[in-house]
């Protein structure tokens, strides 16, 4: 048995080493790519794309109009919710084989999470509703990099009062130049907390925002956490990695915490 777990542990260490070296390889083209060949249909300004560069995060207000924002709340509202059944079921025990068919569970979702959280089973309207593409445009002008969809989390927050924050200080395990792009659905002020934190050694700045309002940050260089609401919250987070194909329609059929393709 430990002979097994060894020479498991010693694949999967290969495996994530000639993932990081495919990944900076692909980088290289994605930026080819994004010079050559990828539309810019949304203008960033150099202001902008300055204050990205150097703070790692920036806010864009009135992010999504009306029509996007009532369509998203709808389909949240009609309670169509991911249960721990769909979380656990079709799960392979053996991590090197998850590994490879790229689903990657490094994090176990504890079933208390479903009594904070209400998570968006259904999100093929999101995609036709033209709010995806948008954010992939304005991720590729601030990265100078052709960039695209990896994973959607849209969800309903619920009031708690037990604790200030809903996670610890962390940066997410993806490649440098993947973004976070959050999106309020609802008013976040300091009546109603639920605000996102950023740090950095040499800044912190919490995002309160208007519905429609975004973030984009980048998540693997930057610290972030959650803060626990007072009211119930609307969200959508999507995260980015670098990449130039289309959105596969298959991403809507993962589970909250598919960590997404291995090898882009």
């Amino acid at each position: 048995m430990g002979f097994k777990k060894l020479i498991g542990d010693q694949l999967i260490r290969s495996l994530m080493i000639t993932s990081k070296l495919t990944r900076s390889i692909r980088s290289l083209y994605y930026k080819i790519h994004y010079h050559f060949k990828t539309p810019k249909k949304i203008q960033i300004n150099s202001i902008m794309r300055r204050t990205f560069k150097s703070k790692s995060f920036i806010t864009i207000p009135n992010f999504l109009d009306k029509e996007q924002i009532n369509l998203v709340k709808k389909e949240l509202k009609e309670e169509k919710y991911f249960s721990i059944s769909d979380i656990r079921e079709n799960r392979n025990n053996n991590r090197l084989i998850d590994l490879i068919n790229n689903k990657v569970y490094w994090y176990e979702y504890p079933n208390s999470i479903f009594k904070q959280y209400n998570y968006l089973k259904d999100k093929k309207s999101i995609s036709n509703s033209g709010i995806l593409k948008k954010v992939e445009d304005y991720a590729s002008q601030l990265n100078k990099l052709s960039m695209r969809v990896e994973t959607i989390e849209c969800y309903l927050t619920k009031p708690v009062e037990e604790k200030i924050f809903n996670s610890q200080w962390h940066k997410d395990g993806d490649h440098k130049s993947s973004i976070r792009c959050l999106i309020y659905l609802s008013n976040v002020n300091d009546t109603t907390k639920g605000q996102l934190q950023v740090r950095r050694k040499d800044f912190f700045e919490e995002f309160f925002g208007d519905e429609g309002d975004c973030i984009l940050f980048q998540n693997s260089i930057l610290e972030h956490r959650g803060i626990n609401t007072c009211k119930e919250r609307l969200c959508l987070n999507i995260k980015l990695c670098p990449g130039s194909k289309p959105l596969r329609n298959y991403i809507y059929d993962y589970e909250i915490n598919y960590q997404g393709s291995l090898f882009w």
